[in-house]
């Protein structure tokens, strides 16, 4: 298989002079992340202007003193107006309950969004039209992947991140084959994963830990930029504080989010087809150790089906 490098490089290729195309396809398929994302930063700006703390604080300090964690005597001592606090909060947890249905969303656009950077990675013509009527499909396999991994998960953390990664293929080869019923999916991918967890992780971890750098980093030096804006405005009001320390932020994390999604999308499609070749090959050295030691030349140990030959697992 291709090592990171080699995949960054094909990945470039593959979307040179359409990333904006490919971004634009993106932000489709993040429209509950999105909206999730506005609903959240409608409740924060509310929380900030009226009590200046953000509506995480805000949750936690009510919740605390609620359990009696946080006393009179703490909430006099840091001057506190817990009355406020309690009716700002109830004001925002509409919006916080709206984004997290909204956020349930995604499962909706999760197999249309791979059904399109596959086509991506392969250089075909990717239809968003095509690829948002598999959005009735996607709900089977991206719930029972979630309930497997999330079960897994009870015995402990890692088995629960080892299956995550084995499923991690189960939309991909759904979006390969649609009819394929979410079970078979989910258990070719399994297959084709074994001995290829491990780049998988490690392109994802390098993925997460790059959005993380380019997310904080805009946010540091926005907030650097807050700081002198106060330094020499110092007159400034708590809405000018707002845009800039939230508002700001949050919109351009958005665009960055929907532009790095795209690339990472192609890498990891780019991954799937790299992955699938090697199984692929796997399977027919299987067999021809098997013809070779005198077995049946129809034996396929990883499908159980007749093949009479190479045969690409997954139908293609």
């Amino acid at each position: 298989m291709m090592n990171f490098t080699q995949n960054f490089k094909l990945t470039l290729r593959r979307m040179s002079r359409k990333w904006n195309i490919y971004a634009v396809a993106s932000m489709i398929f993040l429209i509950p992340t999105i909206l999730s994302t506005i609903l959240s930063l409608v409740a924060n700006s509310i929380s900030l202007y009226k009590t200046s703390a953000s509506s995480t604080s805000l949750m936690m300090i009510v919740m605390c003193y609620a359990m009696g964690l946080l006393s009179d005597n703490m909430i006099i001592e840091n001057q506190i107006d817990i009355n406020l606090m309690r009716r700002t909060m109830l004001q925002i947890m509409p919006y916080i309950i709206a984004s997290a249905v909204v956020l349930l969303l995604a499962v909706f656009v999760a197999l249309p969004g791979a059904y399109y950077f596959i086509r991506v990675a392969r250089k075909e013509n990717a239809s968003i039209g095509q690829a948002l009527k598999l959005w009735l499909k996607s709900v089977p396999v991206s719930c029972l992947t979630a309930l497997l991994t999330f079960l897994w998960g009870l015995l402990f953390i890692l088995p629960g991140i080892i299956k995550g990664i084995a499923y991690s293929q189960a939309l991909n080869i759904k979006a390969d084959n649609p009819e394929y019923s979410a079970m078979e999916c989910v258990r070719r991918s399994n297959e084709m994963m074994n001995g290829r967890k491990g780049k998988y992780f490690l392109l994802f971890l390098i993925h997460s830990v790059l959005l993380v750098v380019i997310r904080y980093g805009l946010e540091y030096i926005l907030s650097y930029l807050v700081v002198l804006i106060m330094a020499f405005m110092p007159v400034i009001g708590m809405l000018s504080i707002i845009i800039f320390s939230s508002v700001i932020p949050t919109l351009l994390t958005l665009v960055l989010n929907v532009y790095y999604t795209a690339f990472k999308n192609t890498s990891l499609a780019i991954f799937y087809e790299d992955a699938k070749r090697s199984y692929v090959d796997d399977i027919e050295q299987t067999l021809r150790n098997v013809h070779e030691n005198g077995g049946r030349e129809d034996s396929n140990p990883f499908d159980g089906n007749t093949s009479g030959g190479s045969q690409d697992p997954f139908g293609n």
